[in-house]
């Protein structure tokens, strides 16, 4: 069993890394910018770096490469990252994943239809001002 981490638009960062290194086994971190490092000043010079250089479906394929290789994985995935992995997760040639766990994937709101092919955790924020969590988990469920 593989765990991968799937980060958010920041990449890899100094956080990311310590979070990573707290948890036991071995571990992949996947980002946007596979393992360039970049220190952003802001979430939007971030936001706005991810959607110019990468974009949700390359790095939803992405994601996917490296799970393809991986044995019985689970994953954790933080906001892009997890909606990249909610993005894959209808995709049938997937089923192997163990278990996916994904915080904040704000994205998922674009994709309601998806039915996942292996068990996913979604947690989200009480509050978002961009969508109503509560509606999004009642068209989810």
């Amino acid at each position: 069993m593989d765990l991968l981490i799937i980060s958010d638009i920041f990449g890899l960062t100094p956080a990311l890394e310590r979070l990573a290194g707290k948890l036991s086994g071995s571990f992949e971190i996947i980002d946007p910018y596979q393992g360039k490092k970049i220190e952003f000043i802001s979430e939007e010079e971030a936001y706005e770096y991810f959607t110019k250089n990468t974009g949700l479906e390359p790095y939803s394929n992405l994601v996917k490469e490296h799970i393809q290789k991986a044995e019985r994985p689970i994953i954790i995935a933080f906001s892009v990252g997890a909606s990249a992995v909610w993005k894959i997760s209808n995709d049938r040639s997937l089923p192997f994943i163990k278990k996916a766990f994904c915080f904040y994937g704000s994205q998922i709101r674009h994709f309601t239809d998806i039915r996942p092919c292996f068990d996913i955790e979604l947690i989200f924020p009480k509050n978002e001002a961009h969508f109503s969590v509560d509606q999004l988990i009642t068209q989810l469920d």
